[in-house]
Protein backbone atom coordinates (compact mmCIF):
# COMPACT_ATOMS: atom_id res chain seq x y z
CA UNK A 1 0.00 0.00 0.00
CA UNK A 2 1.59 3.07 -0.98
CA UNK A 3 0.52 6.64 1.21
CA UNK A 4 0.75 10.02 -1.02
CA UNK A 5 0.41 13.02 -0.56
CA UNK A 6 -1.58 13.37 -3.96
CA UNK A 7 -4.20 10.73 -2.87
CA UNK A 8 -6.16 12.63 -1.11
CA UNK A 9 -9.81 10.58 -1.29
CA UNK A 10 -10.65 9.84 2.42
CA UNK A 11 -8.73 13.78 2.86
CA UNK A 12 -11.45 15.78 4.53
CA UNK A 13 -12.58 18.42 1.49
CA UNK A 14 -11.44 21.65 3.69
CA UNK A 15 -7.87 21.07 3.77
CA UNK A 16 -5.25 19.91 0.88
CA UNK A 17 -2.87 18.12 2.88
CA UNK A 18 -2.82 16.02 6.08
CA UNK A 19 0.01 18.34 7.21
CA UNK A 20 -2.87 21.21 7.72
CA UNK A 21 -5.42 18.50 9.16
CA UNK A 22 -2.76 17.83 11.91
CA UNK A 23 -1.53 21.48 12.24
CA UNK A 24 -5.93 22.32 12.63
CA UNK A 25 -5.80 19.51 15.36
CA UNK A 26 -2.58 20.59 17.36
CA UNK A 27 -3.70 23.76 17.25
CA UNK A 28 -7.30 22.80 18.34
CA UNK A 29 -6.09 20.87 21.36
CA UNK A 30 -3.68 23.74 23.03
CA UNK A 31 -6.73 25.98 22.33
CA UNK A 32 -9.07 23.32 24.87
CA UNK A 33 -5.83 23.48 27.15
CA UNK A 34 -5.69 26.86 27.27
CA UNK A 35 -9.35 27.41 27.50
CA UNK A 36 -9.73 24.91 30.53
CA UNK A 37 -6.81 26.64 31.81
CA UNK A 38 -8.85 29.98 32.13
CA UNK A 39 -11.86 28.61 33.44
CA UNK A 40 -9.80 26.68 36.49
CA UNK A 41 -8.51 29.99 37.18
CA UNK A 42 -11.56 31.58 37.25
CA UNK A 43 -13.34 29.66 39.52
CA UNK A 44 -10.83 29.03 41.77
Amino acid sequence: MKFNDEDAGDLPPFFKKWNYLYAFVIGHLIYLILLFYLFTKAFE
